[in-house]
This record gives structure tokens, C-alpha cells and sequence, in this order.
């Protein structure tokens, strides 16, 4: 019997796959979609990734990623504000204090299959995550939902892990 149960446990998971192809949706709020494309100019040190959330309300919202020096902890910094930054610095203009936005930056954890935590963010030869946790994400989804860029909008998010679902 321990065999059989354990089987049945191995079969939930979809295949390994590298993290460029995996796609993942949020538990109970399937319209709730992630994944990952290349990063191209807006690659890190940390990884040559792009996280791509997709929202029912049919918005895209890009992450760059990258980790904290010695404290492994994972954040994603949304691409509307990191070309916002790129646009006012090729400008030659600067904000002042009283203008300046707060760091957007989310701050996300991933686990492998094992349960372990990734020390890093993923990149595109990696083996992807099985979860990924964005709490700070319901939040801004809501009620900081303008550092996403022009086109987003407020929406709902349930607290929950993005789950691995195939491999594209």
C-alpha cells in the first residue's frame, strides 16, 4: 500500500523541466498564470530571466529579478518601474525628493519539489521551481497596482503559491 500512495503522490507533480518552459498557475485562481521569458537588456547578476505574471484581467506584468547580498533573500522588481528609472536617467532629468516612488520591489520565495528554498533566483538552464510564493504581489496588485505601469488596474488576488504545471 505505501508504494501505491507514494506513486500517487510522485504522479501530481509534472516533469523537471528547465525554467525557461515551465509554466506555473496560482492555486484556487487558475487565471492567475506565471512564467518565465528571456530577461535580454534586463538581465542581472542574479538571473537571465524575466517573470511574467498574467492577470484575469487579461494584464501582463513583468519582473526583473535579482537577491539580496548574504541574506538569500529573492526579489522581483517590476519592469514598468525599472524602465521609468532607464527613461528619467537618458533623460537627464532626476526626481525630486518629494517625487521620488517608493521600492516596488516584491519579495518572493521558490522551492523545489523537495521543499527546499531557492538561494537564488532561477535562470533559463536551471531546473525550475515546483512553487513559487509572491505575497508582497496580492498587495500590489491592489493597492500599488500603478508601479506595474500605465495599463494596470486593481484587481483581487488570493494569497497562495504559484504551482508548477507543465513544461512548455
Amino acid at each position: 500500500m505505501m508504494v501505491s500512495s507514494q506513486s500517487a503522490t510522485a504522479a501530481k507533480f509534472p516533469p523537471a523541466c528547465k525554467a525557461d518552459k515551465a509554466h506555473y498557475m496560482l492555486k484556487g485562481q487558475p487565471d492567475f498564470t506565471l512564467h518565465f521569458e528571456p530577461a535580454g537588456d534586463w538581465t542581472t547578476a542574479a538571473s537571465d530571466l524575466l517573470m511574467v505574471v498574467k492577470t484575469p484581467a487579461k494584464k501582463v506584468h513583468k519582473f526583473s529579478m535579482t537577491a539580496s547580498n548574504g541574506a538569500h533573500r529573492l526579489y522581483a522588481i517590476p519592469l514598468a518601474q525599472l524602465e521609468a528609472e532607464r527613461a528619467l536617467e537618458e533623460s537627464g532629468q532626476t526626481q525630486d525628493a518629494e517625487e521620488e516612488k517608493e521600492d516596488s520591489s516584491i519579495h518572493f520565495d521558490g522551492f523545489t519539489a523537495k521543499h527546499e528554498t531557492l538561494q537564488s533566483p532561477p535562470n533559463a538552464k536551471d531546473i525550475a521551481p515546483s512553487w513559487l510564493f509572491l505575497p508582497e504581489l496580492r498587495s500590489t496588485l491592489w493597492y500599488g497596482y500603478s508601479s506595474l505601469g500605465k495599463e494596470a488596474v486593481q484587481e483581487g488576488m488570493d494569497l497562495a503559491l504559484f504551482e508548477l504545471k507543465g513544461c512548455k
